[in-house]
């Protein structure tokens, strides 16, 4: 029994997304459409509710019975205008194209999709279309044969995803199993598919864990598997698939009884209606085989004419030269040399043909995936286009942000700094308007003294002679005094820290030291100090040999003036 029997089920069964069964029409349940009936106005609950309905399509299986909601959710986002229900309704006819075979059409629609939700803001339900959208691209990918693409699709799908959306994850785990099928890597296989078991009970994943333990010869554990499919299918098509996928396996361990019995069975199921034609031929083909196999070549004979008939009302060419074939060997075996000949001139003849389809197709598949390699690439270049826009829209965002942040500080840090000095000037004013008031009110002190003396003095001048004198040293004190006092409040001022500093290095200095130092670091010269002072120029000059003593200068050639310069 060749093995790509029950390889073509895995095929038939997982390389799809959404394997469409030939049943009758899929009717939505009550809940559906009542819910369809409550939300009738153009609105999110509607297209919620319409995708609903859609999604019940695609959970069985059967996308496009689905497409009077696809239209209609499509006419809905227009008139929402909501980028997301945009994308779901762009995604689902990307897969409606995917299932009718349209393989560029729906690889350019799904990259369009994958681009628009990726400039949305990432939520639960964009990830979980995003996982979707690896799906398709995935299955996509392993249609063409391309399976690097598909296993980066379907990661990144996982990533995404993380442990939520268990079923999205499952087919995902199912389509990675596949790709490791294909490249016979049985064990991964097997553990993709297992994994995509624990997410979802589906009769496809059984069916592909037999399938892979088939390829490792284990039958037995492939037929534990094949039971477990049986008992979780819901349709006539899955059970019809499974059960000759049983008989496939039971012809390997050579029980060809009980494989008879499986087509048996199945041959039963497939009279049901038109819909199950390809099975038809496929299973007549295969029971052809055993009847082979257990030396009735009459029945064996009967067998492969019947499936020749139904190959050739579909058309399937290969079949067709297997079963011609089936049927030379039959008549070789019951003597009839002549018509086996006969079988295997036509058999020569359909192989022939089948095998440049077979190289036509090939190049085809090659011209796909050049050209889908080609769509990615561009689809890579437009989407790296859209991200340094929105890396330049971000930067230039920021780069306004720390502009305008800057412009900000600076009229803050400006009006804190005008308000300072403006409060410096407040501060220097009251000042001011303090010290001359209190040198006012001194003056007049001192004023209203020497009015009373001088009273005293017209009114009898001869006993107070004596005072004029006093009098006018008085008034020269009074004079002496505010020049000192402007002197000293004006430096302080000036160079409010001078004292300060000078204390620290020279705690000894007296109250007349400092305040010469001061004098000094104002410029004055000797003339100008002993006028201040009312002292002589020979006083001024002794008290600044002390005061450079007190300060340590012993060095004749360093200046006094230049050496207060620092503090």
């Amino acid at each position: 029994m060749k093995k790509r029997f029950l390889f073509l089920l895995l095929v038939l069964s997982a390389l799809s997304v959404f394997p469409q069964n030939s049943e009758d029409v899929l009717s939505l349940p009550d809940s559906l459409v009542g819910r369809l009936k409550e939300n009738r106005e153009t609105n999110v609950a509607r297209a919620e509710a319409v995708d609903a309905a859609i999604m019940f399509y695609y959970d069985k299986h059967r996308i496009l019975e689905a497409e009077f909601y696809i239209n209609e959710l499509s006419e809905l986002v227009n008139e929402l205008k909501d980028n997301y229900w945009k994308a779901i309704s762009d995604y689902y006819l990307a897969i409606c194209d995917l299932e009718r075979k349209d393989y560029t059409k729906a690889f350019v629609e799904l990259n369009n999709v994958l681009t628009q939700v990726e400039t949305q803001r990432l939520t639960d339900r964009t990830r979980l279309l995003l996982g979707r959208i690896y799906l398709a691209k995935s299955s996509y990918y392993i249609n063409m044969n391309m399976f690097p693409e598909g296993y980066e699709a379907i990661q990144k799908g996982l990533e995404v995803l993380g442990d939520s959306y268990a079923a999205v994850r499952s087919r995902l785990l199912n389509n990675l199993g596949v790709i490791q099928d294909e490249m016979k890597n049985y064990d991964d296989g097997i553990a993709a598919f297992k994994e995509a078991l624990r997410g979802e009970k589906v009769a496809m994943y059984y069916e592909n864990v037999a399938s892979a333990y088939d390829g490792k010869e284990c039958y037995d554990s492939a037929l534990i598997y094949i039971d477990s499919a049986l008992l979780v299918s819901n349709s006539l098509f899955d059970s019809l698939v499974i059960t000759h996928i049983k008989g496939v396996v039971y012809s390997r361990l050579g029980d060809f009884d009980k494989a008879e019995q499986m087509f048996e069975e199945c041959l039963d199921k497939t009279r049901f209606g038109p819909e199950f034609l390809y099975m038809n031929s496929l299973i007549h083909q295969n029971a052809s085989s055993i009847a082979a196999e257990k030396g009735n070549y009459p029945m064996a004979l009967l067998l492969a004419e019947k499936s020749i008939q139904i190959s050739d009302t579909l058309q399937d060419n290969n079949r067709l030269a297997i079963c011609i074939k089936q049927k030379a060997n039959a008549l070789y075996a019951m003597h009839d040399y002549q018509n086996a000949m006969k079988c295997m001139l036509e058999y020569d003849s359909i192989r022939n043909v089948v095998l440049m389809l077979q190289d036509k197709d090939r190049v085809n598949e090659i011209i796909r995936q050049k050209e889908t390699r080609m769509l990615e690439q561009q689809y890579e270049t437009e989407r790296k286009i859209i991200r340094q826009r929105q890396q330049f829209i971000v930067i230039i965002a920021i780069l306004v942000i720390v502009f305008v942040a800057v412009i900000v500080l600076f009229l803050i840090k400006d009006k804190r700094q005008k308000e300072a000095l403006l409060q410096q000037k407040l501060d220097l004013r009251n000042r001011e308007i303090t010290s001359k008031t209190m040198g006012q009110m001194q003056t007049n002190e001192v004023l209203t003294e020497v009015i009373e003396k001088l009273t005293h003095l017209e009114n009898n001048p001869k006993a107070n002679g004596n005072n004029l004198p006093m009098i006018i040293r008085d008034l020269k004190g009074m004079i002496d005094d505010g020049s000192k006092k402007d002197f000293d409040y004006y430096f302080v001022q000036v160079h409010p820290d001078f004292y300060t500093h000078l204390k620290q290095d020279f705690p000894d200095l007296t109250i007349n030291e400092l305040r010469l130092c001061a004098l000094v670091k104002a410029n004055l010269n000797i003339k100008e100090i002993a006028n201040l002072n009312n002292v002589s120029i020979d006083s001024v000059k002794s008290s600044r040999k002390r005061l450079r003593k007190s300060l340590g200068i012993s060095d004749p050639n360093v200046d006094l003036g230049e050496f207060l310069s620092k503090y």
